[in-house]
């Protein structure tokens, strides 16, 4: 069942359009929090090969960059939810009682850590 208050009165929570709709408004967070936590996911595996690549060129001094990899994943999270938290890329209407916007889910997903490690991991060699 639907958290009290989510539905507009007098709408059944059988209607599927309807709680499609809801579900976009009620759990914006969750997917902004979920797509951020994936971006930096991400992050952690191109930082790896990053990592491996710095210490192949220099085995003598392998904590070089060490300690900026954290930053740069939050930060990157940290970027990626800010650009998500906007109601109307998320969810199709700008007022978040549209529907899930696929698109964005697609990119996010998909596109994302695709062009991230073939461009991002294309730079290193």
């Amino acid at each position: 069942p639907l958290p009290p208050g989510l539905l507009p009165a007098g709408v059944a929570e059988d209607d599927p359009d309807v709680v499609e709709h809801a579900i976009c408004a009620a759990y914006l967070p969750l997917f902004v929090s979920f797509l951020a936590a994936d971006m930096g996911a991400n992050c952690w595996r191109l930082l790896m090969y990053v990592d491996l690549i710095v210490v192949y060129h220099n085995p003598f001094r392998t904590t070089t960059g060490r300690p900026l990899y954290h930053i740069a994943v939050l930060l990157a999270a940290a970027l990626w939810a800010l650009a998500l938290s906007d109601t109307s890329v998320l969810c199709t209407s700008s007022d978040g009682s549209g529907s899930l916007n696929l698109q964005t889910l697609t990119v996010s997903l998909v596109y994302a850590p695709f062009c991230l490690f073939v461009f991002g991991g294309g730079t290193l060699y």
